[in-house]
């Protein structure tokens, strides 16, 4: 390289690196603007740092943060201000008293995209506190905004049946989300979900709870006749192999397939061997076949309502409900 071409090359270099180093504060007075909830000094740090480093990294970062600025620039930039100032709040500090006012200053904003962001975030605030029918009441102004999105739309739709759930109305929180049909949303399915866990778990502790009392009772009738030959003859080793095989089988095939299922298939299997030792004994005192088909029934009664709370407790019903 000649002398000439280095000396080019290394004006150029002190030429861009220069550049560099005057556009670094302002980027960093944007960034501290923005954290500080000032989007006025934001937009004007950014501002320079796009005139200042045209055509670099930094300078399309800055048009990106002043196209989202002037989007949200209504009422000259205040309510914005107020929106950020709520957000960098912490939320051990965001009481009801706080999100209650920043409730009232939300409604007072002009129309735009603050607004329905404000509503959005202060709406969850106000439902996680327990204020349900003032966060019911925000999220159904939100439904009413027409330059609310999709998505927005759906999260306050979700927010209304949350609120109407949490104050006991669960039905009502269902049939509210109906009205979307399939689509209804996560907030639909989970509700269904622990409708049904409260409406079966008692029918499963019922049949569980009888089977156990009938077999214990049963059991303990059968070693009182025939003492230690009872238990031997109705825990015989063919007989508890083959019952650890049909209860650990589908557990380590589990296991070996998905480790996450690992967990609630050792739940069945142990609930299994353990209704299974009890209706072997139980089966030593109970006479006729009337009687062994009445137990029998009781047994698979008691296994599907093992099956169904362990599964359903797991959340591997999830897919099917």
């Amino acid at each position: 390289m000649s002398a000439r071409a280095a000396s080019f090359a290394l004006a150029l270099m002190c030429l861009v690196t220069g550049s560099s180093a005057r556009a670094q504060p302002a980027r960093e007075r944007a960034l501290a603007a923005e954290r500080a909830a000032d989007p006025a000094a934001a937009r004007a740090a950014w501002q320079a740092v796009a005139a200042e480093q045209h055509g670099s990294r930094d300078a399309a970062h800055a048009r990106t943060r002043l196209e989202w600025l002037a989007a949200r620039s209504e009422g000259d930039l205040a309510p914005l201000a107020s929106l950020m100032r709520y957000q960098v709040t912490p939320l051990e500090e965001r009481t009801i008293e706080v999100a209650s006012a920043f409730a009232q200053v939300v409604e007072e904003m002009p129309e735009g995209r603050v607004r329905v962001e404000s509503r959005a975030a202060v709406a969850d605030d106000l439902l996680r506190l327990g204020a349900l029918s003032h966060a019911r009441a925000v999220f159904e102004a939100q439904l009413r905004d027409g330059l609310a999105g999709e998505g927005e739309r759906r999260g306050a739709r979700d927010g209304v049946a949350r609120a109407l759930a949490r104050g006991g109305d669960e039905s009502g929180a269902l049939d509210y989300l109906e009205r979307d049909g399939p689509a209804a949303g996560g907030t639909y399915e989970a509700l269904r979900r622990e409708r049904l866990v409260r409406v079966s778990t008692p029918f499963a502790a019922a049949a569980l709870g009888l089977y156990v009392l009938l077999s214990l009772a049963l059991g303990l009738r059968a070693l009182a006749r025939g003492g230690a030959a009872a238990a031997r003859a109705a825990w015989a080793p063919q007989r508890a192999a083959a019952a650890v095989w049909i209860a650990l089988g589908p557990a380590l095939l589990a296991a070996w397939y998905d480790a996450e299922a690992a967990d609630t298939f050792l739940a069945l299997c142990a609930g299994t061997l353990i209704l299974t030792a009890l209706g072997s004994i139980a089966g030593r005192a109970v006479a006729g076949r009337a009687g062994r088909a009445a137990l029998s029934a009781l047994a698979v009664l008691a296994h599907l309502a093992l099956a169904w709370w362990v599964l359903l407790g797991s959340g591997g019903l999830v897919s099917f409900l």
